[in-house]
């Protein structure tokens, strides 16, 4: 009995949140980077807003990092 092999499609959608993910990770690297490095004054409203976007961000990549497990599962075939 011979098995039929399928060729994926493209996907668009997956793709984009690739890229969406690549531009949040240099975002995160660049904003946690600027967090970690030290030197800021825990009142100052730049801290504050610093503390804000790393949240912000690091809430981005889990949203995108949730969307591509989303994608890839319909690749994955269940084990029977």
């Amino acid at each position: 009995m011979s098995q039929q092999v399928t060729q994926t499609t493209q996907n668009y959608e997956g793709k984009r949140y690739l890229a969406w993910l690549n531009g949040d990770c240099i975002s995160a690297q660049n904003i946690l980077s600027t967090l970690f490095r030290g030197g800021l004054t825990t009142d100052s409203t730049d801290y504050a807003n610093l503390l804000q976007a790393s949240n912000q961000t690091i809430s981005d990549l889990e949203e995108d990092i949730a969307k591509l497990k989303l994608i890839l599962s319909s690749y994955i075939q269940p084990i029977q």
